[in-house]
């Protein structure tokens, strides 16, 4: 199962629970970079979901796309679907995706969660994220980083100072292809809730327990 499918998992059972801060409108972007080039060029923007596919510096790019969140569920969620480089040439390519304007930190804690689904054999990915607090895109300060060689699933914790004013979150993917193969990774960006958030997380569950548990003593005292 992807970094993606576990978080979005946990937090569809936690969804109901209303003790925390929602995020703002945030927006959501796409860049990319190729061997040689200096700038990050934009490829796509959208409110909440951005997606892109096509072609830079000789690979071929399925899909990519973010996915803006609120609390408890990722603050962003990414995808390089099947990047592909099929002419047998080495090469490097950087896929960019920033969620900007985030409001809501109660955390300077962020766990950060890496897959690589599919990797050809001599190619590598490394995974990396950043939190700017100056709202930019593309960059920021590093709080995780993790290169895989194989499919595997790695996470890694990180703090930001990301002070009450609006703030940004980046995942990097860097592709460095050998010769002809594919790549497909994901990576998501959790802010850590404080000690008196998972409290009242704990309560909560531990209230919705005892209801259940109400109803169904009910529903035998019945039969």
């Amino acid at each position: 199962m992807s970094a993606i499918s576990k978080f979005l998992t946990a937090t569809a059972v936690a969804g109901s629970l209303t003790f925390f801060s929602a995020s703002a409108q945030a927006a959501v972007f796409i860049g990319t970079q190729a061997a040689g080039e200096v700038t990050v060029t934009q490829r796509a923007t959208d409110a909440d979901l951005a997606v892109w596919g096509g072609n830079v510096g000789g690979f071929e790019i399925n899909t990519v796309q973010g996915v803006a969140g609120q609390r408890p569920s990722p603050l962003l969620a990414s995808g390089s679907i099947n990047a592909d480089r099929r002419d047998g040439t080495t090469g490097v390519l950087d896929i960019f995706v920033t969620s900007t304007d985030i409001a809501d930190a109660v955390s300077e804690d962020f766990l950060s969660g890496f897959t690589t689904n599919f990797l050809t054999q001599g190619w590598t990915v490394q995974l990396r994220t950043y939190v700017s607090a100056a709202n930019e895109l593309w960059t920021g300060q590093l709080i995780g980083d993790h290169t895989f060689t194989d499919i595997a699933d790695a996470s890694a914790y990180g703090a930001a100072a990301v002070g009450q004013g609006l703030y940004s979150v980046t995942h990097r993917y860097t592709i460095t292809a050998n010769g002809a193969g594919s790549a497909d990774s994901t990576i998501t960006v959790a802010a850590v809730p404080e000690p008196g958030a998972w409290a009242l997380m704990i309560m909560g569950l531990g209230g919705a327990g005892a209801m259940l548990r109400s109803r169904r003593k009910q529903g035998l005292a019945l039969a």
